[in-house]
């Protein structure tokens, strides 16, 4: 797996497009879900609501064309490590 997010990919409030952005935007959406959740239990504060719907939809939508979150070992260094 690739590390770091493709800062390419300029495809902002807009359905992902090829395949590239389709598991950028499911790994997207994953990541996101789970840093709500850590503020649902305390355990991170502040930021930017998640927009659960929306994170969903991704999620539901690119399952059904076969893309997959990546784990969130390798989630944690696509968005927050460093490469």
């Amino acid at each position: 797996m690739k590390r770091g997010f493709d800062r390419s990919i300029r495809n902002l409030g807009k359905d992902p497009e090829t395949p590239m952005e389709w598991q950028e935007a499911v790994n997207a959406a994953e990541f996101f879900l789970e840093i709500e959740s850590c503020k649902l239990y305390g355990l991170l504060s502040g930021g930017t609501p998640v927009n659960f719907d929306r994170c969903e939809e991704i999620l539901s939508r690119g399952r059904k064309l076969g893309y997959v979150p990546a784990s969130t070992v390798e989630l944690v260094q696509q968005f927050v490590v460093k490469p």
